[in-house]
């Protein structure tokens, strides 16, 4: 009789206790929904656009035709600002990395089942700075807050972003000038970048730009993803830095001493461009020398052996196809046009369409690589000068519908172009420049 009370009293104690842990489990769900249920109630209300939120369209300026995307994070304005960088933050978090390297070694059936992974391209890179640099100065406290962000990738777009907005930014000076000493070398190169579009109030960064000359660049075998793509790419801080202080002359003699060390630098660019810089801030034609060896010979020379004669004439035919030149350093992912040895430039004073766009507009014009057609007469600037037609879009179209407008294209000595370097919608037209390639890149 004993054991059997003391065995119901030992069911009824468990049953009491399965019960109070089971109400304890209801009232923790319960009180996570609710949670969550004010935390989504609470958030911020995202803006909308033709029915669809930011977000919606952010994730759509990576698709292939990123048009209506662009016009919609132009309706949106600074609004949209936060919810790029995000974007950038997400497309470069760890996960996405590795999903996007193990993705091409997995089954075909997974690979069915997850789906490809989109890839990132320049042009991706160049439609996210486009999206950012438009918001102009009412987007300049949001991308301050996101140089300090813990994302490398998030902390270079807005520095880029920045820059492309220029001197309406300068408020970001100080920030900037931190991120001359950052961890990352594209985030170093790309503060440098900023700085140079900020005007004379960049001279307060010297300081910082000589301590950066001293801080080497990655190995060039490492790469590092640039903005948002996926393409890895060679990184030249130390070389941007110098430039800057070139064009910063004369006030920047106390980068000298730095530079002249740089001239033994075991980087072919680190040379020239101190080379370059120190000619620039005292007249210094000591490294000239330096850079002869770097505009190797590739070619073998051509003796003509014959009696002369007076009179003789020799007719050199120089085949000159137009070639569009992919940019460096800050120009990365850009085209500029030319000719042979001529580099044509955009003069908006020649093309009436341009009236309305700005100076930062202008560099993010895509051009039509298929609409180059004989060079034209120009004399805008000299008589019997040359100039160039070519189809384009303007920022923030679609680049698959028709194009825009016609722009005519001047010689480089032109003092009224306002910008040398363009985007393209295919880059398979785009080449290197032979003086900077193999070991000179």
């Amino acid at each position: 009789m004993k054991i059997q009370l003391q065995n119901v009293k030992e069911t009824n104690s468990y049953q009491w206790e399965m019960k109070a842990r089971w109400h304890r489990t209801v009232a923790v769900v319960a009180g996570a929904a609710v949670c969550l249920s004010v935390a989504i109630w609470l958030r911020p209300r995202e803006p909308m656009y033709q029915g669809k939120p930011v977000s919606y369209w952010v994730d759509r300026l990576l698709e292939p035709d990123p048009g209506p995307a662009q016009i919609a994070v132009r309706e949106f304005g600074p609004k949209a600002t936060p919810f790029i960088l995000a974007k950038v933050r997400r497309e470069h978090s760890l996960s996405h990395r590795l999903y996007r390297a193990v993705w091409p070694k997995l089954p075909a059936s997974l690979q069915r089942t997850f789906g490809k992974p989109r890839p990132r391209t320049s042009s991706h890179r160049q439609i996210v700075y486009e999206s950012l640099a438009g918001m102009r100065a009412p987007a300049v406290p949001e991308l301050i807050k996101a140089l300090r962000d813990r994302s490398s990738d998030v902390r270079a777009v807005a520095a880029h972003a920045l820059g492309a907005i220029g001197a309406e930014a300068h408020t970001a000076i100080p920030e900037l000038i931190r991120l001359l000493s950052d961890s990352n070398g594209l985030v170093r190169e790309e503060a440098v970048g900023a700085l140079e579009s900020m005007g004379p109030r960049r001279n307060q960064a010297i300081p910082a730009l000589i301590a950066a000359l001293k801080i080497a660049n990655p190995p060039e075998d490492e790469g590092l993803i640039v903005g948002i793509g996926d393409e890895h790419t060679a990184v030249h801080a130390r070389e941007t830095a110098a430039e800057l202080l070139g064009k910063i002359e004369p006030v920047a003699q106390g980068a000298i001493p730095e530079l002249t060390r740089m001239l033994t630098d075991s980087t072919p660019s680190a040379r020239v461009q101190a080379a370059i810089a120190l000619w620039r801030i005292n007249g210094d034609t000591d490294g000239v020398g330096l850079l002869m060896p770097e505009l190797e010979k590739t070619e073998a020379g051509y003796a003509l052996t014959r009696d002369w004669k007076p009179g003789d004439k020799v007719t050199l035919d120089l085949p000159m196809p137009w070639r569009l030149m992919n940019g460096r350093l800050r120009q990365a992912d850009r085209v500029t046009v030319m000719r042979g040895p001529q580099l044509f430039c955009l003069n908006p004073s020649q093309n009436a369409a341009l009236a309305k766009l700005d100076g930062t507009e202008l560099g993010y014009l895509a051009l039509d690589p298929a609409s180059l057609t004989d060079p034209v007469q120009s004399d805008t600037v000299r008589l019997d000068g040359l100039g160039c037609r070519v189809q384009a879009w303007k920022p923030g179209v679609g680049l698959a519908t028709k194009d825009d407008f016609e722009l005519m294209l001047t010689e480089f000595a032109d003092p009224d172009c306002k910008a040398t370097y363009s985007r393209l919608r295919d880059f398979s037209a785009a080449v290197d420049d032979e003086l900077m390639t193999g070991k000179n890149k």
